[in-house]
């Protein structure tokens, strides 16, 4: 880790803008996600986000002119930080609704932030979470506030 001065862990992918390419992914990154020290409940949440914002690169882009989606992940100081980006237009407010779903809402509840960059060939969606030292509970089921998953009180 980095109190050695060693390097931590990044992640780089370019995948296929499918649907099936969400198990490359999930593999690629829970094994990523492992190496930096995530726990379960971590490594479930991030991924969890991680794929909203990719189905989201595949299927909502407008008029995209590179069918790969990129994903990049680094962690300092036990802070994750990943990125999704397509090369596609964002559907502004004048596109047709097609029916999304809760993804964006999904990514916010699971990450610290989340920030989306439209920009003229494609947008960015970049998601930051700040892992538990080693030493404090999983927040797994818990919600993203600062509260513990703590043993119910006896009754």
């Amino acid at each position: 880790m980095s109190d050695l001065g060693e390097p931590e862990p990044s992640l780089q992918l370019s995948l296929d803008a499918r649907p099936e390419s969400i198990a490359l992914l999930r593999r690629h990154l829970g094994g990523w996600l492992e190496e930096t020290g995530a726990t379960r409940g971590e490594l479930f949440e991030i991924q969890l986000a991680t794929t909203e914002a990719f189905a989201n690169a595949v299927l909502h882009p407008e008029e995209p002119t590179f069918d790969l989606v990129e994903i990049a992940g680094t962690v300092t100081n036990r802070h994750v930080t990943l990125s999704v980006r397509d090369h596609g237009r964002w559907q502004d407010e004048s596109s047709p609704n097609d029916g999304g779903g809760l993804g964006l809402a999904i990514m916010d509840e699971l990450m610290d932030s989340v920030v989306i960059e439209p920009f003229a060939g494609g947008t960015v969606v970049t998601m930051q979470r700040q892992l538990a030292s080693s030493w404090r509970p999983s927040r797994a089921g818990s919600g993203r506030g600062d509260v513990e998953n703590r043993p119910a009180a006896p009754s």
